[in-house]
């Protein structure tokens, strides 16, 4: 007679959700900011009814940068309700970053990117 037991067990281990803002190494654009605030300068198309206007608008976007340089969760505070989404829509388009670091692992950390758009 042959009994045999099966037991399943859940190999998916907890993953940590915590979205930390201290770390020992910031997230990072390929290249760092410098980079980063020149793909954004080449990336960004500006709405046309703010093109050639007298608008002064400080943009505040932020967002997490998961463990793998995924982008997620973006968030831009901005006067110009066009500008926001535009903005949003440029974030979730950048390449992968390097993940913060803690611990010598991999962790998702928030991300704040100030922008002004002058057009005089």
């Amino acid at each position: 007679m042959f009994i045999a037991f099966f037991t399943f067990f859940s190999s998916s281990a907890q993953q940590d959700t915590t979205v930390y803002s201290v770390v020992d190494r910031d997230a990072e654009f390929p290249g760092g900011t410098t980079a980063m605030m020149k793909w954004l300068q080449e990336n960004i198309v500006y709405p046309k009814e703010v093109i050639g206007g007298e608008i002064i608008n400080r943009i505040y976007i932020t967002f997490i940068v998961e463990t793998d340089g995924s982008i997620s969760g973006p968030t831009v505070v901005s006067e110009c309700e066009n500008c926001s989404k535009i903005v949003e829509n440029l974030i979730m388009s950048s390449p992968l970053w390097t993940p913060a670091q803690l611990n010598g692992r991999n962790v998702r950390s928030k991300y704040l990117i100030p922008m002004n758009i002058d057009f005089d």
